[in-house]
């Protein structure tokens, strides 16, 4: 007996600081404080059909409400545990530790900066980013359906103030 495949998306939306638009250096985490990152709210629930089981991420949308897509470029870094330490602060270098590189399962680069093939468009209301027909295998940690993500900027890119993400996973 073969059991279909359940096609389905994640949505996590998030809002940087008000008041900050200092530019990102290389392997800047993207975040929604710069002092008390929420990592934990970057939480894709409901990633799999049992706790400790796995599945498929497919494809990665990035929307942006800000319509500038010089230099924006981003990894999108996805752990089956949460990262818990400190260096996922806003426009800070990430510091992911041994144990959390141990969690990684794999990362997509989001380009809209340089020559094609670039993965992002410029829209009416800002810019969206997308990478399909991926095929990025995961299993979520024991106890749990969840998978976590870290945003990081690949460049020099300056936000706009309390610029707004979301950032849809689809899996099977």
């Amino acid at each position: 007996m073969s059991i279909g495949k359940r096609e389905f998306s994640r949505i996590v939306t998030f809002s940087r600081p008000t008041g900050n638009t200092t530019q990102y250096s290389i392997n800047d985490a993207v975040s929604d404080n710069a002092t008390s990152a929420t990592a934990a709210s970057f939480t894709l629930t409901g990633m799999a059909a049992a706790n400790g089981m796995g599945g498929k991420i497919t494809g990665v949308t990035l929307y942006k409400n800000d319509q500038d897509l010089v230099l924006a470029d981003f990894n999108i870094y996805f752990f089956k545990s949460q990262p818990v330490s400190t260096g996922y602060e806003d426009n800070v270098l990430i510091a992911i530790t041994d144990t959390e590189w141990q969690s990684c399962f794999g990362f997509v680069e989001l380009v809209g900066s340089t020559t094609p093939p670039l993965d992002a468009v410029n829209v009416a209301t800002g810019d969206l980013f997308c990478r399909t027909n991926l095929d990025l295998n995961y299993e979520c940690a024991s106890g749990s359906t969840s998978l976590y993500f870290v945003m990081v900027a690949r460049s020099a890119y300056t936000p706009a103030d309390g610029e707004t993400f979301t950032l849809i996973v689809d899996a099977e």
